[in-house]
């Protein structure tokens, strides 16, 4: 048994070994940016439909106030006439568009909240497509050292604190003064 174990992992090992030469890490990790960016898209998309739906709701909300308002001009009328049944009903009416335009409302404070953690989503993920493709091009050997954004994964600078400002300034003016 342990000759079928030895062999069994033997062939494990050589599979393994093809498909570790098989994969190119520039291919692999190009597939990937380009992953990254459908996922990017489509949120983006996304983010489109929900702004499209939150204006028309919104225009939607701004015709129902315009239409209650109306409704009551015509209600005043109907109350120094004396023309009560269609009181009621106009009534009935600015009811019935009182409450659409609390749903709208709602519908909108949804979409607010929606939209604010999309975008928040999409920037995140944006972050992390540009330090992949900064990643990506150090790999491919096209950009260098000078190019700002190059250290961290974040495209994060050194940290500078105000101390070393401070002693550099002072090694600056020392020197200035003395030449």
């Amino acid at each position: 048994m342990p000759i079928l174990n030895r062999l069994s992992r033997l062939f494990k090992a050589d599979v393994h070994a093809v498909l570790d030469a098989l994969e190119d890490p520039r291919v692999v990790l190009q597939q990937a940016i380009r992953d990254m960016q459908e996922v990017l898209d489509a949120d983006v998309d996304q983010i489109e439909a929900l702004d499209s739906e939150r204006r028309r709701l919104a225009m939607q909300a701004d015709d129902l106030r315009d239409a209650n308002a109306k409704l009551s001009d015509e209600l005043d009328v109907c109350f120094e006439t004396g023309a009560d049944e269609l009181a009621r009903t106009l009534l009935k009416r600015r009811l019935q568009h009182e409450a659409l335009r609390t749903a709208c409302t709602a519908r909108l404070a949804e979409l607010d909240d929606a939209l604010r953690s999309a975008r928040a989503e999409v920037t995140e993920r944006q972050q992390r497509l540009d330090a992949m493709q900064q990643k990506a091009a150090i790999l491919a050997g096209t950009t260098t050292p000078e190019e700002p954004g190059l250290f961290g994964t974040s495209g994060d600078t050194p940290h500078i604190t105000d101390a070393d400002v401070e002693i550099a300034f002072l090694r600056e003016k020392q020197l200035r003064g003395a030449a």
